[in-house]
């Protein structure tokens, strides 16, 4: 059997892979997009994070359907399967991000999967610790399911600080508890970098009752 993508992890093969179609329902228009993600089944795993459709993307996604995105510049951060930015048609430019090799591929095969719907997307590699090698500056920053790890938070935040515009905006929408593990961190981030951040339950009685929306902005 053959492995996905080089560098792929050896847990994962091709066939553990699968392409679902999800329609985008924006303010002004309905489409379909296909987004290539690991199967439920192995959400148990430590390895498919950044390797599978989480629920917290989708609702992130949701979220952007219903912001104003024409002309905007938009970056995801930790995109995994990328499928936010793929709710932002209309976009100036869209730009989905990780780190591994792998997962980049796998966002590189989910833009050439919609780029007959949405052809301006790409895909770069961004290390968090490194992100004054960057100048582009972006109207928004999305991400979801980032806050999960203590010592990735303070740099999470600088990146958001560096690359954010003036007037730009922050979402993220997490789940709680993960993100209850780095809480102190992120206040003493949002802190350092001089942020204003604004955190809502989305606790409206439904499925997203173990998630949280952030809204950051620069000061």
């Amino acid at each position: 059997m053959s492995y996905e993508g080089e560098g792929m992890s050896n847990l994962f093969y091709i066939n553990d892979y699968k392409i679902i179609d999800k329609e985008v329902h924006r303010k002004n228009e309905n489409y379909m997009i296909h987004i290539k993600t690991l199967s439920p089944d192995y959400r148990n795993i430590d390895d498919c994070i950044g390797r599978m459709l989480w629920e917290g993307e989708e609702i992130l996604g949701n979220f952007m359907c219903n912001e104003f995105v024409e002309g905007k510049r938009i970056l995801e951060v930790g995109a995994g399967v990328g499928y936010a930015s793929f709710c932002c048609k209309g976009a100036k430019e869209i730009v989905i991000s990780d780190y591994l090799d792998d997962i980049l591929q796998l966002e590189q095969d989910n833009i050439e999967l919609n780029k007959d719907v949405i052809p301006n997307v790409q895909s770069i590699k961004l290390d968090w610790f490194n992100v004054d090698l960057l100048s582009e500056k972006y109207d928004y920053i999305i991400g979801s399911e980032i806050f999960y790890t203590k010592e990735l938070v303070d740099p999470l935040m600088k990146t958001i600080s560096f690359l954010l515009k003036k007037n730009g905006k922050c979402l993220i929408v997490n789940n709680v508890l993960r993100y209850l593990n780095c809480e102190k961190e992120y206040y003493d981030a949002i802190q350092k970098y001089q942020l204003k951040a604004e955190l809502v339950p989305l606790s409206e009685g439904n499925v997203c009752c173990t998630y949280n929306k952030f809204i950051i902005t620069l000061n």
